[in-house]
């Protein structure tokens, strides 16, 4: 994790700054260290502004990894459990709340921990949105690790089921897993994302199915923010 500003280094830089004059004059007259001098204050003011532009329009967080694992606890699929573990880096200081996921199924999502905490929710609609409030609010460049539980019930009784994630913040690595019952596995898999209003993309690179159906797997670098990833089986 790279390092914050800090007191020691802003001393470091101005160190050099000062002593800039005196390097200078080894090598140039006094009026073309004035002309070098005025260069670099006008490149570092330019770099200073362009700097702060694109800082002050990164999003609060950036998730560098998501692992979820969805795991189906009967042959009969009426109980199904879910994993995140999530890792995030805070993009500016005192960011307070996250929202992990968005718990939407056909039957009741029940036990939502985070943290192995009661999280804040926010119902909209028909789904439940969840956050993770940090206490104390990260600073900026702080990682943290964040995992969460769902338990749905009566979800995937379909013959052709899906679970899908929805990347809502920009996220550098993407992995769903399904582990299916053995006296139930699936008997085929695919992985596809859609964008917008844009149809349905499969994805190939980087998706795993184990050979008796056991388990199902897409691995997805840099997915797209806004996008919504699919994972669908049949039974």
């Amino acid at each position: 994790m790279r390092e914050a500003i800090t007191f020691p280094n802003v001393l470091a830089v101005l160190s050099l700054i000062v002593g800039l004059p005196s390097v200078l004059a080894l090598f140039f007259d006094r009026q073309e260290i004035a002309a070098v001098l005025v260069l670099l204050l006008v490149a570092g003011v330019i770099g200073g502004v362009l700097f702060w532009r694109w800082h002050t329009k990164l999003p609060p967080v950036t998730v560098m990894s998501t692992e979820g694992t969805l795991t189906f606890e009967d042959k009969d699929a009426r109980i199904a459990t879910q994993q995140v573990k999530m890792r995030v880096r805070a993009n500016h200081n005192g960011v307070q709340r996250f929202m992990v996921a968005e718990a939407r199924g056909d039957g009741p999502v029940k036990d939502i921990l985070i943290d192995d905490e009661h999280p804040t929710l926010e119902e909209v609609m028909d789904t439940k949105r969840v956050y993770k409030v940090f206490h104390p609010p990260l600073r900026y460049r702080e990682e943290q690790d964040v995992e969460a539980s769902f338990r749905w019930e009566d979800s995937f009784s379909d013959k052709t089921e899906s679970w899908r994630h929805s990347v809502a913040h920009k996220t550098k690595q993407l992995s769903m897993t399904i582990e299916f019952h053995p006296d139930r596995m699936c008997k085929g898999a695919k992985a596809m994302v859609s964008y917008a209003s844009e149809p349905q993309e499969p994805i190939t690179e980087g998706f795993s199915r184990s050979p008796k159906g056991r388990k199902g797997e897409p691995k997805v670098p840099n997915p797209k923010l806004g996008g919504e990833y699919v994972l669908e089986w049949d039974w």
